[in-house]
């Protein structure tokens, strides 16, 4: 295990710890390991809060949810929405409106790229889609834990009512480099969106000016928390607003260069428990650098 910065270690009591779920809580088989679960036990026996902060619908979250027992709102969407998962009842929400969204799909159909639309309770995909058959995946491991899935639906046409009410995240495949560049050129002609890498091929478009950390800001005042209490995990590029904006941001061993970058400190990889591991070393109480 790596430290980084440990003068950033000072004696605090860390009040909520926020965590991103791929490739961070949940391992290559989008299994969240009994160590893993035993550590969010723990800080709930410990008093300390817990929730998740994902790229993904919260629907494709409640699954974990469930698993974990999260009672607190949820960051979805790299911060474009904040939802109570047992009231359903949205907190925060950001939305891509109308005229981008058809000349973003418009484009992305020219370039024949794979992408699907993101409403705040569906998903949608073109009827080329591969990315389509990880939601279905999703969707029948939701089944066997007896939580539902979330509803997919072909995309619509240029005139539906849900480009009228706004999505909240478009997702594009991204299969080599030079789509990638050309994707990024697309963006700063367009300034009313914002893309951020959640792989190494996959760009989630939202509303200009969100991220996970805007998001884990407004989650911490809805709370009642200052930022300098909250410790935020992650390993991706779409988790580094939030490894800077917490007091303590703790990357995975599998974290990207840029968010190993943005954290104090570094863990053992999501294949080991490194969630777990970064739990017990730096926040629960008994560890004399978590206090």
């Amino acid at each position: 295990m790596i430290v980084k910065h440990a003068e950033l270690a000072p004696n605090r009591r860390w009040q909520l710890v926020v965590s991103d779920l791929d490739g961070t809580l949940l391992d290559a088989k989008n299994r969240i390991s009994p160590e893993n679960k035993a550590a969010v036990a723990d800080l709930a026996a410990q008093g300390i809060a817990f929730t998740l902060a994902t790229g993904r619908t919260d629907w494709m979250a409640r699954t974990y949810i469930s698993q974990l027992k999260v009672r607190l709102p949820v960051i979805s969407f790299n911060g474009a929405m904040i939802r109570d998962c047992g009231s359903n009842r949205v907190l925060y929400q950001r939305s891509i409106y109308g005229g981008e969204v058809r000349q973003l799909t418009a484009w992305l159909e020219e370039n024949k790229l794979d992408y699907l639309w993101y409403s705040p309770d569906a998903i949608y995909y073109p009827g080329h889609s591969e990315r389509i058959r990880y939601i279905r995946a999703y969707n029948r491991m939701a089944a066997e834990y007896g939580s539902g899935g979330v509803p997919v639906l072909p995309v619509p046409g240029p005139d539906s009512p849900n480009i009228a009410s706004g999505l909240v995240k478009v997702l594009a495949i991204l299969p080599d480099p030079d789509v990638n560049r050309r994707m990024r050129d697309y963006l700063a002609a367009h300034p009313a969106l914002n893309g951020q890498m959640s792989s190494d091929v996959a760009m989630d478009i939202t509303a200009a000016g969100t991220s996970k950390g805007l998001g884990l800001s407004i989650l911490a005042d809805l709370l009642g928390y200052r930022l300098d209490q909250v410790v935020a995990f992650g390993d991706n590029d779409n988790d580094i607003s939030m490894l800077e904006a917490a007091g303590l941001g703790i990357a995975m061993g599998n974290a990207s260069p840029q968010a190993l970058a943005a954290s104090s400190f570094q863990t053992t990889d999501h294949e080991r428990s490194g969630f777990a591991a970064g739990i017990r070393r730096f926040v629960l109480p008994e560890n004399p650098a978590a206090n």
